[in-house]
């Protein structure tokens, strides 16, 4: 087993990073996320348009001994990877050492015109932290019974 004091990955730590439908910002500021996905599902569009989804993501991250605001970027990349949106997602988190760090909430209009796997990525001061997949998937419509 490793010693934790060993541990020499760069700070901050991500120790949240999904995607919710819902988040429910409480009175002490902890945020409760309803249904954590990673995938969504819809009806395949018309042919030239796209399917929009309103959902949530959410990440937590905190420092061991860093100090001071780290900026934290959020970037949402299509199965191909090209960026979905012409800016990212900023955020400031105030990092105060101790395990102690913040959290973001940002709330997501994907419209998505091709199904596939989409990627969130999460940076630190231009710094990629991880990566959070997101599955697209079209239900196959019925066709209808002949008479």
């Amino acid at each position: 087993m490793t010693n934790p004091e060993t541990v020499t990955s760069p700070e901050p730590y991500v120790i949240l990073a999904t995607f919710c439908e819902k988040v429910l910002q409480e009175k002490d500021g902890v945020p409760s996320l309803i249904r954590v996905i990673d995938r969504l599902l819809a009806a395949e569009p018309p042919e030239g348009q796209a399917a929009t989804f309103e959902i949530f993501y959410v990440a937590a991250i905190k420092s061991k001994s860093s100090l001071g605001e780290v900026k934290i970027r959020l970037r949402l990349f299509d199965d191909s990877g090209r960026p979905m949106a012409a800016k990212a997602d900023e955020f400031v988190v105030q990092m105060s050492g101790n395990g102690r760090g913040g959290t973001v909430v940002a709330r997501i209009e994907l419209t998505v015109a091709t199904p596939g796997l989409h990627w969130m990525h999460i940076e630190a001061n231009d710094r990629l932290l991880t990566r959070t997949p997101l599955s697209v998937e079209w239900i196959p419509q019925e066709s209808p019974n002949p008479i």
